[in-house]
């Protein structure tokens, strides 16, 4: 067993309420590992450890939907899946967000949305010092299944609203296709920075708006599909995986696909199944520009500001003295105007 949690990440963590030092009560017990127990505000305010993760929530709130999906596809980015896949969970951490091994290497990490564990698992893969994973939702039973098995990964339960860790703790903090689910998107981002190291770096992915027909279709959708049973659309999603086939015929399926609401085309089927879910079931499903989003960046008073090729994905650096200006950077052949409405991976 390795991704219980250790006795030594309370050094990271305070109440998330007052920032307060935490102080650990052990329950049970395998070796350094804590499976059980609470940790306790100098104030009194207890949180629970519960199979191994320390729980700063009560509910998953509106997130309920991921935690369906995540346990029940708790190994689709797992056991070489990737194989069936255009993009590998690491093509997916250097083209959305920016990063690769010797960005992360000795870092510690923050990995906000973290869904089933694949990002934080390649994350600490190419020899990152710690990673923390966190998500709202139940989901964080499959990250805890999925990352156990690595020293240097830890899952939390926790809102991203209202973390329960020390400030400019992160070297690195990245988020993919999770902020967008949040009751504000923007929002969400800049409650990150302050959790941000000196010179560290924040990534993020959200989804781009393209107001054209697929987008308008879907929105109109989405206001019945949020409020179904998720067991009913998911089933419901499964038509994804037959209707790729009808997509493939040339000329004829992308022209009539055009006039049809999202579906994922991703050749893998597993993905087809859950990319449709988690673009119909969230309550939350915010849309951005660049534009819009480097605003987020400057207000966060962050440098070296990068423009990633797939919309909409940005990085940049926290200051390191007041002086610094903002500055964007652009790829060669970037290009980011009118960009489609497609069905992709939210967090892995």
């Amino acid at each position: 067993m390795g991704g219980a949690m250790k006795e030594g990440i309370v050094e990271y963590l305070v109440c998330p309420r007052s920032g307060k030092p935490l102080d650990l009560k052990i329950a049970k017990r395998d070796r350094k590992e804590i499976i059980e127990g609470l940790l306790v505000s100098t104030d009194g305010t207890e949180y629970l450890i519960h199979n191994g993760i320390p729980r700063f929530v009560s509910s998953e709130e509106y997130t309920d939907t991921f935690g369906f999906q995540w346990n029940r596809h708790a190994r689709i980015y797992f056991d070489n899946k990737d194989e069936y896949r255009i993009y590998s969970t690491r093509d997916q951490l250097r083209q959305k967000l920016g990063l690769f091994q010797e960005k992360v290497t000795a870092k510690t990490v923050l990995d906000i949305g973290c869904g089933t564990g694949a990002n934080g698992a390649a994350i600490s893969e190419w020899g990152a010092k710690e990673v923390f994973c966190v998500d709202l939702s139940s989901a964080v039973e499959a990250a805890y299944a999925n990352t156990r098995h690595l020293g240097n990964v830890h899952v939390i339960q926790a809102n991203l609203f209202n973390l329960p860790f020390k400030r400019e703790t992160f070297d690195v903090i990245y988020s993919i296709g999770v902020l967008h689910h949040t009751c504000g998107t923007g929002k969400a981002f800049l409650s990150l920075v302050p959790f941000l190291s000196r010179s560290g770096v924040i990534a993020i992915w959200v989804y781009a708006d393209s107001p054209d027909l697929p987008q308008r279709l879907s929105d109109k959708i989405r206001s019945v599909t949020t409020r179904m049973n998720p067991r009913i659309l998911y089933g419901l999603c499964w038509l994804a995986v037959p209707a790729y086939y009808v997509y493939k015929i040339p000329i004829l399926g992308k022209a009539l696909f055009h006039f049809l609401p999202p579906i994922s085309k991703e050749p893998y089927w597993e993905d087809r199944v859950l990319d449709t879910f988690d673009w119909y079931s969230p309550q939350y499903q915010w849309k951005h520009t660049y534009p819009e989003v480097h605003e987020w960046f400057k207000e966060a008073n962050l440098s070296d500001i990068h423009l990633l090729d797939a919309p909409v994905a940005m990085w940049g650096k926290k200051l390191t003295t007041a002086a610094h200006n903002v500055g964007v950077a652009v790829g060669d052949n970037h290009s980011h105007e009118s960009t489609k409405t497609e069905i992709v991976s939210l967090s892995r």
